[in-house]
């Protein structure tokens, strides 16, 4: 599994047929779980996030990365079950 990183962020929004071209990328800190980078270009803007097997602890605690599937699959069902308020 290669690791995310604002250096890799771009190649990996190209193997996704995502826009790219001149795009910034971000490192969001503060999780202990995961690696969040924030994805800005023209038109687009999306958080690329990647877990850890190894948390970010003082002690060693680790963790099934496959944790992240579920999640993604929680938002897609949550999205398709739940309808933007109109104001």
């Amino acid at each position: 599994v290669s690791q995310l990183s604002v250096e890799h962020a771009a190649e990996w929004l190209r193997r996704y047929d995502l826009p790219c071209k001149g795009a910034r990328f971000t490192e969001l800190g503060g999780g202990i779980s995961n690696k969040v980078i924030l994805a800005e270009a023209p038109g687009f803007r999306a958080v690329l996030k990647q877990s850890l097997g190894q948390l970010r602890t003082q002690q060693g605690w680790f963790s099934d990365r496959n944790r992240i599937f579920r999640e993604a699959a929680a938002m897609r069902w949550n999205a398709s079950t739940t309808r933007p308020k109109r104001w």
